[in-house]
């Protein structure tokens, strides 16, 4: 064979295995096997013929007809080659499928243990704050009626799990109606102890007289055994009162002492001894709503007067504390009104200011500052009590009389009740000398 021929063969056979790619694997195999054993055969018989007889003639030479169709065939190299990618891929499907297996088992362990844990928690009292909360179970309620009230007031956490404990235990149909105080950290056997519990309880009926500050109404509710006074502001500062449209109207002014004073609404009151500090201040809420935001001349009058309503909270205060009787109060009012209508007199100067900052023992100088009137101008930071519904309308209502009409400076005489108005400062420091009142006092 010359050196032409064999590279034709080998440019044939590197053909036919380009071909081999095209092919399925199977008939590509087959294929290739039989024309590689074609080729051999034929090789070996030309090289044999060569060998013995020098060089073959054109005769001699086997002939080795051309296909008419090249068949398409793998490289043997590569003919074990899709055995091994297709148990590569099998092994990586267990892989791929165990992990997600054993990824699902996991999360389906985990979510039940997390479950428990979140049962235990809410059945043992667990972690849970022991603010005290007021709640009243109807007359024939059932347990689920009681498992969703005790949820509402955040008693609970779980009402399906309290059926189920409470069905297992005996506990149902064993409810009494009635008030109850009730804690979260309470477990259900506690829980479901003082809801079968069958009594009457004491009552106590409080009055606060106008003008109370915080501090004095927190005391009163102590004393007649009604909360804790910690209890009592824990209850100002951390409850949820956005239920009042007002609650949201309260400016989070700097230094502001106590965002609630003004706003615990002075009256006569029946509470439960013994009963929850939340429910003690929905009281006094309430009571400001009904008396106040819900005072339809009050809240016109605040109006015209351009006042928001702790703007009206703040004034009624002052006036509230510097002159609370019913028949000169209208005309501290004017006073108030006179100093805050005129260019000159920007501090409204009120003693009743720097007395509220001395009543909570304020070591803050800013926050002494901004309440005393005598430093800070026009309104305090805040209002200094919660005024009666007197100093309300008074606020809005200013005295019309001419005895006080261009007065700015009262002193009021504690001993005889009696109230002296003035329009100079020279005149106000006579009176207050004559009678000892006022800067004299």
């Amino acid at each position: 064979m010359t050196d032409n021929e064999k590279v034709e063969r080998l440019l044939e056979e590197l053909k036919l295995e380009q071909a081999a790619e095209a092919m399925n694997e199977a008939e590509a195999s087959q294929t290739l096997a039989e024309n590689r054993k074609d080729k051999v055969s034929g090789f070996k018989l030309e090289m044999d013929i060569e060998d013995g007889f020098g060089e073959a003639t054109e005769e001699m030479r086997p002939i080795v007809s051309e296909p008419e169709e090249e068949p398409v065939c793998e490289p043997l190299s590569t003919e074990e080659k899709p055995q091994k990618k297709r148990k590569v891929r099998s092994k990586k499907r267990r892989v791929i499928t165990a992990v997600i297996y054993t990824v699902m088992v996991l999360g389906i362990a985990l979510s039940l243990a997390w479950l428990c844990f979140v049962a235990a928690v809410d059945v043992l009292g667990i972690s849970a704050n022991d603010t005290q909360v007021d709640i009243v179970v109807p007359e024939g309620a059932s347990t689920q009626q009681i498992a969703e009230i005790l949820a509402e007031n955040d008693v609970i956490g779980q009402p399906l799990i309290f059926r189920v404990y409470s069905r297992l235990t005996g506990a149902d149909g064993t409810y009494q109606p009635g008030d109850f105080t009730v804690s979260a950290n309470l477990g259900y056997e506690d829980l479901i102890e003082i809801l079968q519990t069958e009594k009457k309880r004491e009552s106590v009926s409080i009055t606060f007289p106008e003008g109370s500050t915080l501090a004095d109404i927190a005391s009163l509710l102590e004393r007649n055994d009604v909360c804790e006074q910690k209890a009592f502001y824990e209850a100002l500062e951390h409850g949820d009162f956005s239920d009042y449209a007002f609650i949201g109207e309260i400016p989070e002014t700097e230094n502001r002492l106590h965002k609630m004073e003004g706003y615990l609404f002075p009256d006569t009151y029946d509470f439960y001894v013994r009963s929850a500090a939340t429910s003690a201040v929905y009281r006094f809420l309430d009571n400001f709503q009904a008396k106040v935001c819900d005072n339809t001349a009050l809240m016109t009058a605040m109006k015209a007067k351009k006042l928001t309503l702790d703007e009206l909270v703040n004034l009624a205060s002052m006036i509230q504390k510097e002159d609370d009787s019913s028949s000169d109060i209208d005309k501290v009012s004017r006073v108030f009104w006179n100093r805050l209508e005129s260019d000159g007199f920007p501090k409204l100067q009120m003693d009743s200011t720097q007395d509220y900052v001395k009543k909570y023992k304020v070591t803050d100088t800013d926050v002494a500052n901004a309440y005393d009137t005598y430093v800070c101008e026009g309104l305090p930071a805040g209002p200094i009590c919660n005024p009666g519904e007197t100093a309300f309308l008074a606020a809005v209502n200013p005295s019309t009389d001419s005895e006080v009409a261009d007065c700015y400076y009262f002193a009021s005489d504690i001993d005889t009740g009696i109230t002296y108005y003035s329009e100079t400062l020279a005149e106000h420091e006579a009176i207050c000398r004559r009678y000892g009142i006022g800067m004299y006092g």
